[in-house]
């Protein structure tokens, strides 16, 4: 059984060395570290050619690409690493505690032989030691199986880490899009959700601390510069396996808005995969409205 911790990184050269001493104090060291590049300029590679040429315990697998984004250098990662049965998302300002590798194997393991199961999601803290989500919400049992759809009428949403089976990746994929560089990360969750759920665990495994330039930061404006991605992401959320009503009016509309200011044509959206019934007429007024709001607001 082989454990990929994969982490795509940008110029995040200061933070990433905070994860690489948390990888370095794991109480379990079978795993590979994946560090997938997108392109960075600062001094990412040379650093991490230091550490793989020291004299320490952890393998890395460093690969660098040009820029084109997270989603796409998570998809270089599992493509690049067919022998990984396992690969967990940690982010560059991320890191993990102690015991994080052992909690995540334990439960791979646990899991690794049913067939249903393509995905295992863990808590983070912030840096003021609460659980990330909303009112610092976790389960009353140790852990829940369900899709996204499911687990999103939970009202929990938190943000940790997720890792995904080889065989969800040899499947699914996150979208990639001409001159775009985001699509949101619960993307593939929804794409493999007809097929497979995922193991929601109350287990806290790390500390995430967000960065003004990061993704989390950027908010609308990087939704906006990325329609097709957002419209894909809208799609989604539309799906039948939905339970949530309102989630699903709150996509149709929120679709009309990115296409009106994005300006691309219906057909070239069509093109570019994006399904036709993301797009009720009823919406398109509120859309309408609500692209005028994000205007004002921006």
């Amino acid at each position: 059984m082989k454990i990929g911790i994969i982490t795509p990184t940008y110029n995040r050269i200061f933070l990433l060395e905070r994860l690489y001493k948390s990888l370095l104090k794991q109480n379990s060291l079978f795993y590979i570290w994946i560090i997938i590049d997108d392109g960075s300029t600062d001094s990412t590679e040379s650093i991490i050619q230091e550490w793989i040429n020291s004299d320490n315990s952890i393998q890395i697998r460093y690969y660098k690409k040009n820029n084109s984004g997270k989603s796409s250098a998570l998809n270089y990662g599992f493509k690049s690493n067919p022998d990984i049965d396992f690969f967990a998302i940690v982010d560059s300002d991320d890191y993990l505690l102690d015991n994080a590798i052992q909690i995540i194997t334990q439960k791979v393991n646990k899991y690794y032989s049913n067939s249903t199961v393509g995905a295992i999601s863990f808590h983070y803290y912030d840096t003021s030691g609460k659980i990330i989500g909303k009112d610092n919400k976790r389960f009353n049992v140790e852990e829940k199986i369900m899709n996204i759809y499911q687990y999103s009428a939970q009202n929990i949403n938190p943000d940790g880490c997720i890792g995904y089976y080889k065989r969800v990746v040899n499947e699914f994929s996150f979208p990639e899009y001409k001159n775009e560089i985001y699509v949101g990360p619960s993307v593939l969750p929804m794409l493999m959700a007809s097929k497979y759920n995922i193991v929601f665990t109350n287990n806290v495994i790390g500390v995430a601390e967000y960065q003004p330039e990061g993704l989390s930061k950027m908010g609308r404006k990087l939704r906006v510069r990325n329609p097709l991605g957002m419209l894909k992401y809208c799609e989604l959320w539309q799906s039948p396996l939905n339970p949530s009503k309102y989630i699903r009016m709150k996509y149709a509309i929120a679709a009309q808005a990115y296409v009106r200011l994005s300006k691309l044509s219906k057909s070239s959206i069509l093109k570019a995969g994006i399904a036709k019934n993301c797009f009720k007429w009823w919406a398109y007024p509120f859309g309408w409205l609500l692209s005028i709001f994000w205007k004002i607001c921006d």
